[in-house]
Parts: structure tokens; sequence; C-alpha cells
């Protein structure tokens, strides 16, 4: 995509944001031990320390489901220590349960399996996902990165291994969403172009 076209593509997308809207930004940070796995399941390399995951959702997006809500995210990337950052490409959402007092990360949409979740706090109470919180650190657990649907990225698929992690989990709130878009459709075409020249070096994935 030409420069031209992605300023015209991104001032449409912009303006079809609504006044009412407001982004957030929510960011889980951990550790893992995990694989990248390239299109034949075979392993490429595998990894182990810290991890940060990045995503932009939208509040008007915000759904209420049984003792809390959730956000499907618009955007969500996974930076993975000594590897760089990749873009999820299968969807994911936030969500958090009053009742239990936790947050975590998950599949996207209403039936979404857990992948990163068990951080409690007593603010998650009466939390509505509408402003910002944290950041906030506690034990948390890795689930089910080895379940179908298979959690695809730009580098690959990606398994991080089911145990225990501290959870650092931050919520920023994002009052301009035209900006955001300017910025974020920028950087998201400098990263798939980054991805691309650097997965193959990275992890030897081929084509």
């Amino acid at each position: 995509m030409s420069m031209k076209s992605l300023v015209l593509a991104t001032f449409l997308m912009a303006s079809a944001v609504s006044a009412e809207a407001t982004l957030v930004a929510f960011t889980h940070e951990g550790y893992a031990n995990g694989h990248m796995y390239d299109e034949d399941h075979q392993v490429v390399t595998p990894f182990s320390g810290r991890f940060r995951i990045t995503a932009v959702g939208d509040t008007s997006y915000r759904q209420e489901i049984t003792y809390g809500w959730y956000i499907d995210h618009l955007s969500a990337s996974i930076w993975i220590e000594g590897h760089g950052e990749f873009e999820f490409l299968s969807p994911t959402r936030t969500y958090v349960n009053s009742r239990t007092e936790t947050v975590g990360f998950s599949r996207g949409g209403i039936q979404g399996t857990d992948l990163f979740n068990d951080l409690v706090d007593s603010r998650f109470a009466t939390w509505d996902m509408l402003s910002a919180i944290g950041p906030v650190t506690g034990p948390a657990k890795l689930r089910q990165w080895q379940s179908d649907p298979l959690m695809e990225t730009s580098g690959g698929i990606l398994r991080l291994y089911s145990g225990n992690s501290d959870m650092t989990f931050t919520v920023a709130v994002v009052p301009e969403p035209a900006t955001l878009l300017l910025l974020g459709l920028g950087t998201l075409m400098t990263r798939r172009r980054r991805s691309l020249r650097g997965i193959r070096r990275t992890f030897g994935v081929h084509n």
C-alpha cells in the first residue's frame, strides 16, 4: 500500500469512528516458556523469558457476560524477550469477572477460552472496563495455548506452556480514537514489513 493510499484509508477509518467511542489499551505482562511453530507445525525456536501482550479495544464494543464484561480487541500483539514483537492474527479479548475479582486475556468472542488469567484484585469487583486501571501485579496462570483454535501470529503459531506466572495488568484510556488510528495504522504497516523481513531471520520460517 502506498503512503497516499494509507493516509486515505486511515482518514476514512478515523472518520467512521463514533464520537462516543473511547479506545482502551490493555497490557498483560508475564513470564513463559513456549515455542513458535511454522505452518507445518514444526518447532522453529523454543524460548523462555518475559513477554508483553498489548491490545487495543473500543469501549462501544463492550459486551456483558455473567458476572462481568469483555471487549474484543481491534488489534493485539505480543513482544517476546529476545525475539521481538508479533501481531496476533487470531481474534482475542480482555475480560473482567466481578464476582471472582479477576481479569484475563483470552481468545475472542463470548465463548473465547482463557489464555492468561486469574490475576486477583479487589478493584476488579467494581471495574467496568470504561476507565484506566493499574498497574496491578500478582499471581496468574497461563492456560490452553495448545488447544484449538491455535493462536496464529505474524511469526507463526504461538504456544505458551500452561503454568503459573506473575502478571502485571495495565489499562490506559485513549480519549482521541482518530489520533490513535492515525498512529496505529502507520505502526502496523511498519511492523508487518519488519515482520516479513525478520521472520525468516528470527525463527527460520519458510514461505
